[in-house]
């Protein structure tokens, strides 16, 4: 990582929790363009696609970013809702998927596991995308390449695998799902618990992103003392 990358970091630490999605974005892919603007920043990588990251407060800050947009520019990551209306007032935007983002804070205590979690292979990439909810948010290789550079839980019961997480390309824990015969038995607590020792582990911020309408994984969430932090958004460019 060059110098500038890590002045970037260090800038973004300020406001950790704001900012925790882009330093990780920007410790675990290749950075193409990174543009300081007073105390707003913006940031151009490539994970599954090319993404655009904005890190500033006031409408002022995103303005002066946009302009130096170029007109290839078309995907939008952890856009805060007050970003929306002003991204739409200068481009054509769809909005793909919202959630909440979840933080855990470092004094918040979690139990350890009660039954044996282990890592994924990249071999169960297609496995965990053939029963994934949302496969059109993702594909095979995104999960092999997630495996492989992140972090990652599953539980295996009779060698089939039964539950899973992994890390996505800007650190949050997601992909959680057990499959339905395996269900009500806790696993998704205890894949979710590994999971954050993994990135506590690291020095790192545990955080999920979670739907609105998911209501289990937010009650999962928050029963290991996990807390709202705020709304953000992924949105593309329309041509």
């Amino acid at each position: 990582m060059n110098e500038k990358l890590k002045d970037i970091i260090s800038i973004l630490k300020g406001d950790l929790i704001r900012n925790v999605n882009l330093i990780n974005f920007i410790e675990d892919n290749e950075i193409l363009e990174t543009h300081i603007v007073g105390n707003a920043i913006m940031v151009k990588g490539i994970s599954d696609r090319t993404w655009i990251y904005f890190s500033c407060r006031e409408e002022t800050e995103l303005n002066k970013l946009i302009v130096l947009l170029k007109p290839e520019d078309a995907n939008f990551a952890i856009l805060e809702d007050w970003m929306i209306p002003i991204l739409k007032g200068k481009l054509e935007l769809n909005v793909e998927l919202t959630t909440i983002k979840y933080i855990l804070r470092p004094d918040v205590v979690i139990p350890g596991n009660k039954i044996q979690v282990e890592e994924l292979f990249p071999d169960d990439a297609t496995f965990i995308y053939m029963n994934y909810d949302y496969r059109e948010f993702t594909n095979i290789s995104y999960i092999k390449e997630r495996i492989i550079k992140g972090i990652s839980a599953g539980i295996r019961i009779h060698d089939k695998l039964a539950g899973w997480a992994i890390t996505h390309d800007d650190g949050a824990i997601g992909m959680l799902h057990v499959l339905p015969e395996f269900r009500r038995q806790g696993l998704a607590k205890e894949i979710t618990i590994n999971m954050i020792e993994k990135l506590r582990a690291l020095g790192k911020l545990p955080f999920a992103q979670i739907e609105e309408k998911n209501f289990k994984s937010i009650r999962l969430v928050e029963n290991l003392g996990f807390v709202k932090d705020r709304r953000v958004s992924w949105a593309s460019k329309i041509f």
